[in-house]
């Protein structure tokens, strides 16, 4: 791996794309067998002895985890005045090892997507250094600085829009959606493509003569092609950023924000002068959200039989075994009250009397922390052989409750499950469930709390 120029987030120009942006050179440096690639305007200051192992961030007190994904984690880093942001990526399996090692490591990719869109005049949030430790199974980590003052643009639009009052939100709204609409528009007609264009994806900083400054964050799902993106893949874009402003913007909003970033990218005041063209591209839209909401559906199902954000997987005593929710992703369609989130280690604890509960031959029960309890056994001999080949019916109940869910259609929630293996064979399950009557009490109490004088909703 060989680092190349990048230009310095520091440099006001470098920060809107200017092609005419000063680049300093990146030196590349070898330190304890690993191999760095240094913006020369931040090598003093990042290879300073008593730096943090920038691989090894869990254990830091300097790192504060901000994700945690499959394959990556991204981690907030307060270096004495400075903050940094720092992507790193695991070793993967052998397969995927093959892979990098013929197309660079994603830390690489990073870095060279976000200095090409650079060069080609679009902002986007640059990376100051990058490493790479090992050979074959290589990790990598890419830093960036964090922007100050800078903020996503759900984060924006909920603090610009949404929480003013109605007579102001078409004011607040106007100079967000410019700048969003300038940058998609710019970049398209770069040949930049985003893959991955959601608000958690765009920041929006403060900008003394345009209002707002929008970048692209994420360069790693950056693609730069030759010439203009094309309108599918423009469209596709366009559809996702859409499917989340769908719930938080009004029709004319979404809708003057298609037209702005129409007239941007054709260079022309008329460029959506005709309607029949623009019902049709937005029809188009709206057949590529449909598309996107299905794969994004199957996406989360895929989350159901994986560790991750939203559900994990728990080894009780006793030979059991359950998968429970952690975070409830929908809840701005199924509002849930008295429900929260809870980790693996609140898990460990409200389950821990689920063995006795099972051994006392009774049908349900509630542990702990809200949670009830429906307990199957077998009935026959053959009953484990079937659940152990096509699943527990609580499983399937579980999985089947959450597919639906993920497509927004209504379904009583369902925590988790738990099966009991012998010999390899489910003999027994379990079906976790909401406490109605904990949650009913809760929710009182929260209203109760809200009327209190002095309280802001009184």
């Amino acid at each position: 791996m060989t680092p190349v120029e990048c230009s310095s987030p520091g440099n006001p120009g470098a920060a809107r794309g200017r092609r005419d942006a000063p680049r300093p050179a990146v030196e590349r440096c070898h330190i304890g067998g690993t191999t760095r690639g240094v913006d020369s305007t931040w090598k003093e200051r990042l290879l300073t002895a008593g730096g943090p192992d920038w691989f090894a961030l869990a254990g830091d007190a300097r790192a504060e985890c901000l994700k945690r994904g499959e394959g990556r984690g991204t981690w907030r880093v307060r270096l004495g005045d400075i903050t940094l942001v720092a992507k790193v990526f695991d070793a993967p399996g052998w397969f995927e090892a093959i892979r990098r090692r013929l197309s660079g490591t994603p830390a690489a990719r990073e870095w060279s997507a976000a200095r090409e869109a650079l060069r080609r005049g679009v902002s986007v949030v640059c990376p100051i250094a990058l490493g790479v430790r090992g050979r074959l199974r290589a990790r990598s980590v890419v830093l960036s600085r964090e922007i100050e003052g800078a903020a996503t643009l759900a984060e924006a639009w909920q603090r610009e829009v949404l929480s003013r009052p109605a007579p102001e939100r078409h004011a607040r709204a106007c100079p967000l959606i410019e700048c969003v609409a300038r940058l998609l528009a710019a970049a398209h007609r770069a040949g930049v493509h985003h893959a991955d264009v959601h608000p958690g994806n765009i920041l929006v900083q403060p900008d003394f003569t345009d209002g707002f400054l929008a970048l692209l964050a994420d360069p790693y799902a950056i693609r730069c092609r030759r010439g203009a993106v094309p309108e599918r893949l423009a469209l596709r874009a366009l559809a996702q950023l859409d499917h989340y402003f769908r719930r938080v913007a009004t029709r004319a909003q979404r809708l003057r924000f298609w037209r702005r970033y129409r007239t941007r990218r054709s260079g022309s005041e008329v460029g959506c002068a005709r309607w029949g063209e623009e019902r049709r591209q937005l029809a188009a839209i709206a057949t590529a959200e449909a598309h996107l909401s299905a794969r994004l559906a199957a996406h989360r199902d895929r989350r159901l039989r994986r560790q991750g954000a939203y559900f994990g997987e728990l080894r009780l005593p006793h030979g059991w075994r359950a998968r429970v929710v952690l975070k409830l992703e929908r809840r701005h369609r199924f509002a849930e009250i008295g429900v929260p989130d809870r980790t693996l280690a609140d898990w460990q604890l409200i389950l821990r009397r689920l063995p006795a509960t099972v051994d006392a031959a009774s049908e349900a029960g509630a542990p702990a922390g809200g949670v009830r309890v429906e307990v199957l056994r077998a009935r026959s001999l053959t009953e484990p052989v079937a659940w152990w080949l096509a699943g527990s019916p609580h499983r399937r109940r579980f999985e089947a409750c959450h597919r639906r869910r993920h497509r927004d259609e209504f379904e009583a929630l369902i925590l988790g499950y738990a099966e009991h293996r012998r010999a390899g064979l489910v003999d027994a399950c379990a079906l976790l469930l909401p406490d109605t009557e904990e949650a009913g009490k809760m929710s009182v109490a929260t209203d109760a709390a809200s009327r209190r004088p002095g309280s802001p909703e009184s």
